[in-house]
């Protein structure tokens, strides 16, 4: 009898767990998408969406606009982001409004990092990141944050190439890169910018790819100095 007390007990709580939200509400049902998230692309004050779709013809960038809680119909920023496994949401150039990173694959099987500068009112000019090469197959990840302390945006990419993790450090405006690589030794699925030991600058937290993958993380020792 107490088992079945205690199993109803915990059949109630999942029951009140799953009842705090409410049902699902379709966006599209045509994503096809490696990666998504969100942004307030249009300066409207609300959290839009963005990602990448791929399909049989071509793959691209998009977004969705959130009109009071609904979903505009897919917008096109976008046709030629193949393979678009990474995507980030960030000032870029410190104007005002949100850009986009991702990856793009063209024809020549040469990966490229890319970024998208938001002109103000959600329509994009794509931007080459200069200076970025041996970026293998895949770039898996991507983030954005102060690593050297100048104030500005640089970006943290995790491939399918050794070496596995590199951060872009940013010369000023999101026109000039400089690129630094990391030595993980295993190939990496995602690597994020976070305050791990809480000191007041930006670290790297990485996680492995393969069974068994550890996680790691680098401390930044300063100006973007990793230890």
């Amino acid at each position: 009898m107490k088992s079945i007390l205690v199993l109803s007990a915990l059949l109630n709580c999942v029951i009140i767990s799953f009842s705090q939200f409410g049902s699902p509400q379709l966006v599209t049902s045509h994503a096809h998408s490696r990666a998504i998230t969100t942004g307030d692309l249009d300066g409207d004050g609300d959290e839009d969406i963005v990602y990448t779709s791929y399909t049989s013809t071509f793959d691209k960038l998009v977004w969705h606009e959130n009109i009071s809680g609904v979903f505009s119909s897919q917008r096109l920023i976008s046709s030629d982001c193949y393979t678009g496994h990474a995507l980030e949401v960030v000032d870029l150039d410190q104007d005002g409004d949100l850009d986009i990173i991702s990856d793009q694959h063209n024809v020549g099987g040469v990966i490229n990092l890319v970024w998208y500068e938001n002109n103000g009112d959600a329509a994009f000019v794509q931007h080459y990141v200069d200076g970025v090469e041996g970026l293998g197959d895949v770039v898996s990840s991507a983030d954005a944050g102060d690593f050297d302390g100048d104030g500005d945006f640089d970006i943290l990419i995790s491939t399918s190439d050794w070496p596995y993790v590199k951060w872009l450090r940013n010369n000023g405006n999101a026109i000039s890169w400089t690129m630094f690589n990391m030595s993980p030794t295993n190939a990496v699925s995602n690597a994020r910018m976070e305050d791990v030991d809480g000191d007041g600058d930006i670290d790297i937290l990485e996680i492995g790819s393969f069974s068994g993958g550890s996680i790691k993380w680098f401390e930044n020792e300063g100006a973007g100095i990793f230890n």
